[in-house]
């Protein structure tokens, strides 16, 4: 927002950012969504994160005629959530396929499990990566939900070591950290493999030595770009925040940038934002070049990645 406006990208239009935390949270979603429709009375909102945060306030947003630009929600039911809403990241679609056939052609694995938060993001890489393993010819020996918050897996081992699965793919949010160091603690020793969440900083530093040899999909966000765009984010945010940006800060970043095109060649009210995020082709993103479809979603570039001897590691994939 301070470059745009700094700029004057979208000339003497500047954009105004209010900001609200749901922390996470569906019904905490609704309530910003209502401040910030209501009292701040804006055309376009970047979030929520989380899938069933977005699925919630779908409906208002659709009613109200309100944009609605996630740069992290994943779930393929917002696919079809409405004509303002919009991504800015891979579906899951994309994300769970490439990892079931992975786990089955490249790492070799029979005996398959999945744990998996339960809620619209969780259910929808469940149903993805087990669609993707009958695809390939294998059924789950094993599936798991918990519940968002949960520290103790304790149960959920005990259940996976008497299926004795040989890859175990973890999908959810912070909690992923402990379910991980459990599973080390416990010596349950499969080939774990999770998603794009994996690379928080926080996540790693919960895990810690326990984060060796896990394999996760995630945004191909290349520190060593010779785009001047991806040099001078890099550079800009190490300098502002003090530490390395991750995936979601660069979509995060790609969505205002998004908003602010659709303005500059249509207008600033949210029916012009709308029909100007549609007519958006070959967006030069930070993690690639990509145009949103008639459902308002985004394919992006996906590669793996491990950690080796506490390093990330990105793999040919």
């Amino acid at each position: 927002v301070e470059e745009i406006n700094a700029n004057a990208y979208i000339g003497d239009i500047s954009i105004s950012l209010f900001v609200e935390d749901s922390k996470g949270l569906p019904t905490n979603s609704l309530s910003c969504f209502e401040k910030l429709t209501n009292v701040n009375d804006v055309s376009a909102i970047i979030g929520p994160l989380g899938s069933s945060e977005v699925l919630s306030i779908a409906p208002k947003a659709e009613q109200r005629k309100i944009v609605i630009m996630t740069p992290a929600a994943s779930s393929p039911l917002i696919t079809d959530a409405g004509d303002y809403i919009f991504r800015n990241v891979a579906s899951d679609l994309y994300e769970a396929t490439l990892m079931a056939d992975a786990v089955v052609n490249d790492f070799k694995k029979e005996r398959i499990a999945i744990v998996y938060i339960n809620n619209d993001y969780g259910q929808g890489v469940f149903n993805k990566f087990s669609e993707g393993l009958k695809h390939n010819g294998f059924e789950l020996v094993a599936s798991e939900a918990y519940d968002e918050g949960t520290t103790d897996f304790r149960t959920i081992i005990i259940k996976l070591k008497e299926q004795n699965p040989d890859a175990i793919y973890i999908a959810g949010y912070k909690e992923i950290a402990y379910l991980i160091k459990q599973l080390k603690e416990q010596r349950l020793n499969p080939l774990l493999l999770t998603t794009a969440i994996f690379e928080d900083p926080e996540i790693i530093r919960i895990v810690g030595n326990s984060a060796e040899g896990i394999i996760f999909t995630t945004f191909f966000l290349d520190e060593d770009s010779k785009e001047e765009r991806t040099r001078a984010f890099f550079k800009n945010y190490e300098n502002k925040f003090n530490v390395k940006p991750d995936g979601y800060a660069a979509t995060s970043y790609d969505a205002v940038y998004l908003i602010a095109e659709a303005i500059k060649n249509n207008g600033n009210t949210s029916e012009s934002i709308k029909k100007g995020l549609y007519e958006i082709k070959e967006f030069p993103g930070l993690l690639g070049i990509f145009s949103i479809d008639v459902n308002g979603d985004v394919v992006l570039p996906i590669r793996m990645k491990t950690m080796q001897k506490g390093d990330l590691v990105n793999l040919n994939k």
